[in-house]
């Protein structure tokens, strides 16, 4: 119990870290002891911090993907941009050449 202890009580655990303090808690948590009502909490809350972990990751995946769209989007903005700025601004056509004085 006091190994899983260590693990929690880091600031941001390692990758595992959560899931061996609960390995390590559950027999605690299930046998009857003075120990009992201390390890409960103690896996309610690492529970709880890896299902917060999970969503954290989850949301940083989503917004990484926004972000990406986001710049697709932009891009293809400019793109439409490009051609209607080459719409409304004709190039002027190339002069005819000036006629030849007779000899």
């Amino acid at each position: 119990m006091e190994r899983a202890l260590l693990l929690m009580l880091v600031n941001r655990p390692q990758a595992g870290d959560l899931a061996r303090a609960a390995a390590l808690l559950e027999p605690h948590a299930k046998t009857p002891g003075p120990w009992r009502a201390v390890a409960q909490l103690l896996l309610a809350r690492v529970q709880e911090q890896r299902r917060l972990e999970d969503q954290i990751d989850k949301q940083g995946q989503q917004l990484r993907e926004q972000q990406r769209r986001i710049d697709q989007l932009a891009s293809q903005l400019e793109a439409l941009k490009a051609i209607e700025r080459s719409l409304n601004n004709p190039r002027p056509a190339t002069p005819a050449p000036a006629p030849r004085p007779a000899p």
